[in-house]
Order: structure tokens, then sequence, then C-alpha cells
């Protein structure tokens, strides 16, 4: 193998690694992306139970809160993997 080619190998694979570096982070934008979207939409839904307790607050209804404590137990799994993923 002449010094030409293995050049051309070493400047290939540096090719391949940056694609494959591109490609890594693409999918982790994506997935930062998803989590903002569900993020908001459990906000949301957390905002709105929050609502319904502060208008109707002679009416304990233990299914709501039971909703309420998934629904923040999601929130922070899902903040815990989004600053999982931010911090690589």
């Amino acid at each position: 193998m002449t010094k030409v080619d293995e050049e051309k190998i070493i400047k290939t694979d540096s090719i391949i690694d940056k694609k494959a570096k591109y490609l890594e982070e693409r999918e982790k934008q994506k997935t930062i992306k998803h989590l903002e979207k569900n993020l908001e939409k459990l906000n949301k839904q957390q905002q709105d139970l929050h609502n319904y307790f502060l208008t109707h607050h002679s009416n304990y209804d233990p299914e709501i809160v039971k909703e309420l404590e998934e629904i923040e137990k999601l929130i922070n799994d899902k903040e815990l993997e989004w600053l999982e993923l931010a911090a690589e």
C-alpha cells in the first residue's frame, strides 16, 4: 500500500467519523425537541389541573389528585432525560 492510499483511507475514515457524529447530534436534537414538546403538553395538563383545584377547592377528587401526581412524575422524568441529553 502506498502512502497516497493510506492518506485516502485516513481521509475517508475522517469523513465517516464526521458523518457519524453529525447523525448522532441530529438524532439527539430530534429527541430533545420531542421531549420539549412532551413537556409543553404535560405542563399544560398540570396547569389545567391546578386551575381545576383553584376553581373547585371544595370538591376534592382523589382521581384528579392521582392524575396530577402522575403528570408531575412524568414531568420530572422528562426534565431529567432532557438535562442528561443536553449535558452530552
